[in-house]
């Protein structure tokens, strides 16, 4: 009988045979890379600048360039291509603001259609962004006549108290952002170093006030610029027609907030998508102060040039509508639109109709006067 055994073979492995490259080969090799390399880093800068300014590259100097850099969204598609008219039924809402008015755009979006309303909400209200940002953007869209405009701006002003008095600036050049859109303004132009730097640092985490200009903000300074800021946005708006409407600006601070048991979510707010801590925009006890004097600058301005006025300050109260100090939870949004809404329709004279932000039947009632009718709003609430 035959065993099988596992046989060794006696042939030994061959040495894999190697080219080595001459040097001439390893310079053509590296050379050919640096092009290949170069040729990506060139495509990747032009499609940046195509992608972000609508142009492969800037050749003579612009200003719209530089505007395109700073307040890009006015130059969206939604926008640029947007006409809206004030001799139509169709209602065009503008919305101009920060990041508590950008949160609220898709809850106009979802009441038009629970309403049937016939209409559009552009939104170019941007997160960060305060008075100053508003007026500014306005004028590159001030010549589309939209039905309203509808402006909140307040806690993002706020920062711009911390600044020694003397240093202080209505146009808020004090700040870095607009001291340096002035000067890329006047020369028309943007590098690849500042387009990149700068985008990187609109999408970081927005840093607090520096902690040796912490005491500066105990000096109100910013409610004559808040003022100035909004009424140009009012007198542009006029000028085409359309309605301004202000608002005073909501904001909740828990009595004895800490910011530790903020940060432990102790103080229970109400379900959003933010949670920052009043620090991000000043001291708890410099905020509310600022805040109550900003908005009674709006108050005293909505006053002056007759302009509608919405007191959400007043209207949205309670932990409930805010996810922390100023931005606001589901409910909050909601709150928040039926308020202007509610506002918008008892300006226009327009009859009563259901309160619930879900109702969809929309009634038939129009209004008498020039203003275009809203339906399904309710009454205003008086505060």
């Amino acid at each position: 009988m035959l065993s099988s055994r596992s046989k060794t073979s006696d042939v030994r492995p061959r040495r894999r045979v190697t080219t080595r490259r001459t040097p001439g080969r390893r310079i053509l090799f590296a050379t050919l890379y640096l092009v290949w390399l170069g040729l990506l880093s060139f495509g990747g800068i032009k499609l940046f600048w195509w992608a972000r300014y609508g142009q492969v590259s800037q050749r003579e100097p612009s200003q719209e360039i530089v505007w395109r850099h700073y307040y890009g969204e006015v130059f969206e598609d939604e926008i640029v291509n947007a006409a809206p008219s004030l001799n139509d039924d169709r209602i065009d809402i503008l919305l101009l603001g920060g990041s508590v008015m950008e949160q609220t755009w898709p809850y106009f979006q979802k009441y038009f259609a629970a309403h049937g309303i016939d209409g559009e909400v552009y939104n170019v209200a941007r997160a960060a962004h305060n008075s100053r940002d508003s007026a500014l953007k306005y004028t590159q869209i001030a010549d589309k006549p939209f039905d309203y405009v509808l402006v909140y701006n307040g806690i993002n002003d706020v920062p711009m108290n911390y600044i020694p008095d003397a240093d202080f600036s209505l146009e808020y050049k004090h700040c870095g952002w607009f001291n340096a859109l002035d000067r890329r303004l006047e020369v028309g132009r943007i590098n690849l170093q500042d387009a990149i730097g700068d985008t990187v640092k609109r999408y970081a985490v927005r840093s607090r006030p520096d902690e040796d200009l912490l005491p500066f903000g105990a000096v109100i300074k910013t409610p004559p610029a808040i003022a100035r800021n909004l009424g140009q946005i009012v007198d542009l708006a006029r000028r085409t027609g359309s309605t301004p409407v202000l608002m005073t600006f909501g904001h909740y601070i828990e009595p004895g907030y800490n910011r530790k048991a903020y940060l432990n979510g102790d103080y229970h707010y109400g379900k959003g998508p933010f949670g920052m801590p009043v620090e991000d925009w000043g001291l708890p006890e410099h905020v509310p102060a600022i805040m109550a004097a900003q908005n009674d600058a709006i108050r005293r301005l909505a006053a002056e040039k007759n302009v509608l006025l919405i007191e959400q300050a007043r209207l949205i109260t309670g932990r409930g509508n805010y996810c922390d100090v100023c931005h606001l939870s589901y409910a909050g949004c909601e709150l928040f639109v039926q308020n202007v809404m509610d506002a918008l329709r008892e300006a226009n004279a327009m009859p009563d109709a259901k309160t619930d932000f879900e109702a969809a039947a929309p009634d038939n009632d129009r209004d008498e006067t020039n203003a275009k009718p809203l339906s399904d709003a309710a009454p205003h609430a008086q505060d």
